[in-house]
């Protein structure tokens, strides 16, 4: 469920900003870093599971966060650029603590508020200045989110775990009473 929702906020981030730059100038390089960008997510299921060790899932993962930054950057800088890319940070910020856990993802998430400033840099319009950080906490929320999902998913864990646990004792303890019946 939570990969159509990253699929879900690439495709409408995608189309909003298509639309909004077709407006303002030639859309011929962001179609094709977009796509750029859609076929580095659709691969990222493929790519992991078809890496052989743990160890080279992390080093993928590294670069995978890398080359989405920066595609994501390259579509931010060119000018007349709509502010709705900013949430391609959106998917990002959400792979990043699933991929490498809370501690370690929310500094990713942090990462990524040195794009949105060279963005509120190159683009000097209020409106730019107010999303940005709004941007920038709608990232750390998917990130807790992310976070939350995992907490939830290794309880549940935990408790089929605990359920198999008790379904063994109960079947020795019945053993057991029959043993002293007899």
């Amino acid at each position: 469920m939570a990969r159509l929702a990253i699929y879900l906020l690439y495709a409408a981030t995608a189309l909003r900003s298509v639309m909004l730059i077709a407006a303002r100038r030639d859309p011929t390089l962001t179609i094709v870093l977009l796509g750029g960008y859609g076929l580095v997510l659709f691969s990222e299921p493929w790519l992991e599971r078809h890496t052989a060790s743990p160890e080279v899932v992390r080093r993928v993962r590294i670069v995978y966060m890398l080359v989405q930054t920066g595609l994501t950057l390259m579509l931010l800088l060119p000018d007349r650029t709509p502010d709705a890319l900013l949430a391609l940070f959106f998917p990002l910020a959400y792979q990043a603590v699933q991929f490498f856990g809370w501690q370690t993802g929310r500094w990713w998430i942090a990462s990524f508020a040195l794009p949105m400033l060279l963005y509120v840099i190159r683009h000097d319009e209020i409106n730019n200045l107010i999303m940005a950080p709004i941007f920038e906490g709608a990232c750390f929320l998917l990130g807790a989110l992310a976070h939350l999902t995992q907490r939830a998913e290794a309880a549940r864990a935990d408790n089929l775990r605990m359920a198999q646990e008790l379904r063994q004792a109960q079947r020795e303890l019945e053993g057991y009473a029959r043993q002293v019946e007899e």
